[in-house]
């Protein structure tokens, strides 16, 4: 079965550009489709990208709820592989 589409918004809830807030959409639906024919959940993601507590954050950054424009979401979003940059959190994000 083929993974669900998600497709972000901007506030307005207006489709958002293929990149949002450097997102890229494409990198979101790759990434859906990867843990769906794996069979992993976004907990077992979670901790495979080091941040086990921050289940709810990575599901909103997936679901485009979150802008990702600084701090652990930024992080986050780099890790995953759907924004380019550099994930530096610090101990108190």
């Amino acid at each position: 079965m083929p993974a669900a589409s998600v497709s972000l918004q901007n506030a307005g809830g207006n489709p958002a550009p293929e990149r949002f807030y450097g997102i890229d959409q494409g990198r979101i639906s790759n990434l859906r489709e990867t843990l769906a024919r794996d069979g992993k959940t976004i907990p077992q993601l979670a901790q495979e990208i080091g941040h086990p507590a921050d289940v709810s954050l990575i599901q909103n950054i997936l679901g485009g709820q979150r802008p990702c424009i600084r701090g652990k979401s930024h992080a986050i979003a780099v890790k995953l592989g759907i924004k380019d940059g550099t994930a530096q959190v610090t101990s108190n994000d």
